[in-house]
């Protein structure tokens, strides 16, 4: 969350052509008897680069780019010098229009931040010779693509939000190892004009349409930010525009996922909305799915479709109200059919759960992962297997009161979508839930007793199999000042490989953090 900056996290590709051209109306090279140019290096972050760096160079925005240049002035030349830059293919939206070439530099060599976001880009210095007026130009072609990584959203001592961006080998981005690592103050060092106040949460809209799914929403407790996917510029903060929200009220999506066929869900103060971006070019429709009166959980998950059974409920959701799960069914929210199932006396009508849902995501094959809380105030970990689109079963029910006092109202949790279990945090710990062995470890236990973790995440990406459900994030907070420690866990029993521990400093109190792919 747009995205990604001392440290904006984009990869610049440079591929630096090197020539010197006389200006005499055409720019065709041509002979320079009295200039001669002898080299140039590049330094980047004040490490000078290889020639094979310099010829394939790899950037961060914000990085600090050096040019030296090394040339012998002869027969009377009165040099003065104009490094210009221009955009030549826009690749932020269809029908962007090339930024217009503005003058960066009037010096010899070039020394400062490269601030340009995502695109292809002309970098030349004209040098002129102030007695005759030639000029004499050497240009850098430079490509500046999007990269990702983890945003993770941050607040500070007065209430000002911001997010970082962190990227690791782990992540499957192709990026070299030098460029590695976290990138601080991502928004704030763009946007200085239009600071976040009191940040909640991120928001990332994935549609699979170029015409809106350049958005990263940065929400507050009273405002919200849409924010440039790949450039992390902030764009706007009107409702009415085409790629706000129609909804009453403060724009506040408690839950969001993506659909199918370019539809996207969110929950709007315990309404369910649909947005159709297939019905018209220009403006999104939207679709009110929940009936008035019923209030849902900001819990949602995604079933992939199964064109074996011509699965219909895709897209699940939670009806607090009547106390059970939903299904998107042609923009109509219907209840599920439940089956008996093998466990007895305990199992758990989907229909009609008679509990309270804390939290669900998408578990193992096609099934939903939940933890409930019934009206004696116990909390249960129950598995529904709909794999069967005519009949849902309760497959796993395991009363986590029973086993322990560790699952607490506000656990945080995390669903494995490859094994059998799930990671929960209370307070300053981590535990590892296997619920076909019924049991409950702790796994992380050497956190600072006066912390608290805010957030927990497993790093779920289908396009990455190596590491697909098998890296942990946990974020804790010692007041002001936020740690992320990232684990790599054996993607079919949960347990952590203690070697592969990593540490990341610097962030300020962390709220919330997301995959940006």
């Amino acid at each position: 969350m747009k995205l990604i900056q001392t440290h904006i996290i984009y990869t610049l590709t440079c591929l630096v052509l090197f020539g010197c051209v006389k200006d005499r109306g055409n720019y065709s090279e041509i002979a320079v008897p009295d200039l001669a140019i002898k080299s140039y290096s590049i330094y980047v972050n004040d490490k000078k680069l290889t020639a094979e760096q310099s010829a394939n160079l790899l950037l961060n925005t914000n990085d600090n780019l050096k040019i030296e240049f090394e040339e012998d002035q002869i027969n009377g030349i009165t040099p003065t010098y104009q490094w210009m830059i221009y955009e030549v293919d826009p690749v932020l939206k269809p029908g962007s229009t090339p930024e217009a070439a503005q003058q960066i530099g009037t010096t010899k060599n070039l020394d400062q931040k490269f601030g340009k976001g995502p695109g292809k880009y002309k970098l030349f210095r004209k040098l002129i010779n102030s007695n005759n007026n030639d000029a004499y130009f050497t240009e850098f072609n430079i490509i500046v693509e999007s990269i990702n990584g983890l945003l993770v959203y941050q607040v500070d001592g007065n209430g000002t939000g911001d997010y970082s961006m962190l990227r690791t080998s782990e992540m499957n981005l192709g990026l070299p190892e030098d460029r590695m690592g976290v990138r601080h103050a991502i928004y704030s060092s763009i946007n200085a004009s239009h600071p976040i106040k009191n940040p909640s949460h991120l928001w990332i809209r994935q549609t699979g349409d170029a015409n809106y799914d350049d958005q990263i929403f940065a929400i507050s407790q009273q405002d919200w930010n849409q924010i440039n996917y790949r450039t992390h510029i902030w764009e706007h903060a009107n409702k009415e525009s085409v790629f706000a929200f129609p909804l009453e009220g403060n724009f506040n999506p408690l839950g969001h996922m993506m659909g199918s066929n370019k539809l996207e869900y969110l929950i709007q103060n315990g309404e369910v909305y649909n947005i159709d971006y297939m019905t018209g070019p220009s403006t999104p429709k939207f679709i009110q799915l929940s009936e008035n009166g019923m209030f849902y959980s900001p819990y949602m998950m995604t079933i992939p479709t199964d064109m074996q059974t011509f699965r219909m409920y895709s897209n699940i959701v939670f009806n607090q109200t009547l106390q059970r799960f939903e299904y998107d069914n042609f923009n109509y929210l219907m209840s599920f059919f439940p089956t008996q199932g093998p466990l007895g006396g305990d199992d758990i009508d989907i229909s009609n759960t008679m509990m309270q849902l804390l939290y669900m995501e998408k578990g193992k094959d096609f099934s939903i992962g939940s933890v409930m809380k019934d009206n004696d105030g116990k909390i249960h970990f129950i598995r529904f297997d709909i794999t069967d689109p005519m009949a849902s079963i309760c497959s796993h029910h395991i009363d986590l009161s029973a086993m322990s006092n560790t699952a607490q109202d506000n656990s945080l949790w995390a669903i494995s979508e490859r094994g059998s279990f799930a990671f929960f945090a209370t307070g300053n710990k981590v535990y590892l839930l296997n619920y076909e062995q019924q049991t409950i470890t702790p796994i992380v236990n050497d956190i600072p007793g006066d912390a608290q973790i805010s957030a927990l995440k497993i790093l779920k990406d289908s396009s990455n199999p190596a590491y697909d459900n098998a890296i942990l994030y946990v974020i804790y907070n010692q007041g002001q000042a936020g740690t992320l420690q990232q684990y790599e866990f054996n993607p079919l029993s949960g347990q952590l490989k203690g070697a592969s521990k990593k540490t990341f400093t610097g962030f300020n109190k962390i709220i919330d953090l997301i995959f940006k792919k």
